[in-house]
């Protein structure tokens, strides 16, 4: 039985850092450029080419078109901070324990200097290094800016927040600044909420729906739905809905003039580019509304696009971890580069875990099944899974073969204890901290 990642790091103990030497290069001009970007809270159904029951996504319709993607790609946590850190680090959260506390809700973890990420190591190989970033949990004392020469931050509210477009104008003149290779981060804040499509995609999806409220919902609508799980009517539901798509759209405009200036790039065939989302969101399928409450794929499942000189073009189903793309944008290496290459491989789990809401939750998920674990209270649910890989049915038999064989992974990846925080970080301003609580993950 073959395991995704991380079996030699079964237990509770995070693994221990390992300096990464640069690569040798013959010179710089063989270093391609290599850019991540990162949609916030994008689900994996939101997107055309992912199954999407509305036109969102044009431009990356497009660019998926010309890459490899991967319907059954998983993020490794259900919010923002854990899940960027495994991106970063290529470790899971259960190793880096950039999480939230689960004995002081006030505090979360930051990130170890002595662990490698991708941008320390890009700077190490000769690399300028930027990121250009919008969301308030990945605010420099969080230890995420470690190895960017640009660490370009802007926090964000439930509307007050830098858009997809400012945001792709500033990342392509820091790009465009040199010719030297690059490595490059970019964050857009939408689609998460609260809503405020751009003028383009505003009424696109929502005109004609029924509703009894308007976009943006506004802090007080957003925190009932999120906090005090306040369920709105079907209407509304699917008018909210309707609005998150239009975000979408707008989110794919900006990725569309983001391409065009990748593509205009020279050694643009040579470039490796990785396109993804931290987490996607729930619209009450399971009766919550947002992100941070389960580990099910609406939240975990994300999409992932990979272009580069070896990768073959079209779908994938083969079940993939966000943890393993650090190992293809350093090298263009590990298990995302083989299936890239064309290989499909059925049979494969991914692993991820914690919550912000509720108490940590481990999931493992295959080709047909989803194992939930809660960490303090020992409850278990099995899932059957449709293709898409949502969870259909709620399965009884603990015993089957298959939910053993995720428990057994499960297992073997991080243990059965909750993970403890590492670097204990309490919100480090005022500011973020009122980010943070307009966004809805501080009540107090």
């Amino acid at each position: 039985m073959k395991l995704l990642w991380l079996l030699a790091c079964a237990g509770d103990e995070p693994a221990p850092a390992v300096e990464v030497p640069p690569s040798p290069a013959p010179s710089d001009a063989a270093l391609p450029d290599v850019v991540l970007i990162v949609v916030d809270t994008l689900r994996h159904d939101a997107l055309g080419f992912m199954g999407a029951v509305r036109p969102t996504s044009p431009e990356l319709d497009a660019f998926a078109a010309e890459s490899a993607w991967f319907s059954r790609a998983y993020s490794a946590s259900t919010w923002t901070l854990p899940s960027m850190t495994t991106i970063l680090t290529g470790q899971g959260p259960w190793d880096h324990r950039v999480v939230h506390s689960a004995v002081n809700r006030d505090d979360y973890g930051q990130l170890d200097p002595d662990i490698p990420t991708t941008a320390t190591t890009m700077k190490a190989r000769g690399y300028r290094t930027a990121a250009f970033i919008n969301n308030a949990f990945l605010a420099p004392a969080f230890g995420l800016n470690q190895g960017f020469d640009v660490y370009d931050y802007e926090g964000a509210g439930l509307v007050d927040h830098r858009t997809a477009a400012s945001t792709v104008d500033a990342a392509l003149a820091w790009l465009g600044s040199s010719e030297e290779p690059a490595f490059l981060l970019v964050h857009v804040m939408e689609p998460h909420a609260d809503y405020q499509p751009g003028e383009h995609a505003k009424g696109r999806f929502t005109e004609g729906l029924p509703r009894s409220r308007e976009v943006p919902l506004g802090d007080a609508t957003i925190d009932g739905m999120i906090v005090s799980r306040i369920t709105p009517p079907a209407p509304d539901q699917a008018y909210i809905h309707a609005a998150y798509h239009e975000e979408v759209l707008t989110v794919d405009q900006a990725m569309g003039t983001l391409l065009h200036g990748l593509r205009a790039r020279p050694g643009w065939d040579q470039a490796r580019v990785a396109f993804t989302s931290d987490h996607g969101e729930e619209f009450w399928e399971y009766g919550e509304y947002e992100h941070g409450h389960t580990t099910y794929s609406v939240v975990t499942g994300v999409p992932l696009v990979l272009k580069g000189p070896e990768v073959a073009k079209g779908p994938n189903r083969s079940v993939v971890s966000l943890i393993d793309l650090h190992a293809w944008l350093v090298d263009g290496a590990g298990d995302l580069a083989r299936l890239a290459s064309g290989v499909e491989e059925m049979g494969r789990i991914a692993v991820m875990e914690d919550t912000l809401y509720t108490q940590q939750q481990a999931s493992a998920v295959s080709d047909t099944r989803r194992y939930v674990a809660f960490l303090e209270t020992k409850e278990e649910r099995f899932f059957g899974l449709a293709d898409d890989g949502d969870e259909v049915v709620k399965l009884s038999d603990p015993g089957a073969p298959e939910v053993a064989r995720l428990r057994d992974a499960l297992v073997a990846v991080r243990g059965t204890e909750p993970t403890q925080v590492a670097d204990s970080l309490a919100v480090p301003d005022a500011d973020t901290f009122d980010q943070l609580r307009a966004l809805g993950y501080l009540q107090e």
